[in-house]
C-alpha cells in the first residue's frame, strides 16, 4: 500500500470516529437539556438507574481508577 493510500484510510477513519464521538456528545447534551424541565428527583432517579446499570454489569469499569 502506498503512503498516499494509507493517509487516505487514516483520514477517513479519523473522520468517522470524530463524527461518532460528536454524535454521542450531542445525544448526551439533548438528554441533559430535556431533563431540565423535570424536577430534581427525576434527575436523581435517572442517576440511580445509571449506577445500577454500572454495578450490575460484570466487567464494569465505572469505578475503576
Amino acid at each position: 500500500m502506498s503512503r498516499l493510500a494509507i493517509q487516505s484510510v487514516v483520514r477517513i477513519a479519523g473522520l468517522v470516529f470524530v463524527g461518532l464521538f460528536a454524535g454521542f456528545l450531542t445525544g448526551i447534551l439533548v438528554l441533559e437539556l430535556s431533563l431540565r424541565q423535570f424536577s430534581s428527583t427525576v434527575y436523581a432517579q435517572l442517576q440511580q438507574v445509571a449506577l445500577v446499570g454500572c454495578l450490575s454489569w460484570p466487567q464494569s469499569s465505572c469505578f475503576q481508577r
